[in-house]
């Protein structure tokens, strides 16, 4: 599980939303808004719309936060999970989360001019 102080509050993740060059990736587990950063700070978002049982927006949740925190990227970001997120295994949970995690690390890293 990723640490509390490597999660959004809620007043920095309001901050983190109006902040400008939010950057974008998507894969099949849902959509991560991220910044290049020096350290990790990571929330998710699960919907009631998606799923109605908090237990299984909660387990989603913490597969998602046990696949980061193994990793350890870089970024400032929120994942938003998808609909079809909620029936996938542990594994594929993990394996698209790190798909998503390395979308990010390498659209975030530019050579620079």
């Amino acid at each position: 599980m990723l640490p509390s102080k490597a999660r959004f509050s809620r007043s920095q993740f309001s901050d983190f939303l109006a902040h400008k060059g939010i950057l974008v990736v998507f894969n099949r587990l849902g959509t991560l808004k991220y910044l290049p950063s020096p350290s990790t700070q990571l929330s998710v978002v699960t919907s009631s719309k998606a799923a109605k049982k908090a237990v299984d927006r909660n387990k989603l949740r913490r597969r998602i936060y046990t696949a980061v925190s193994s990793s350890k990227p870089l970024i400032q970001g929120i994942v938003y999970a998808a609909k079809q997120s909620y029936g996938f295994s542990h594994d594929e949970v993990k394996s698209l989360t790190l798909d998503l995690l390395a979308k990010a690390s390498k659209t975030s890293v530019q050579p620079s001019k």
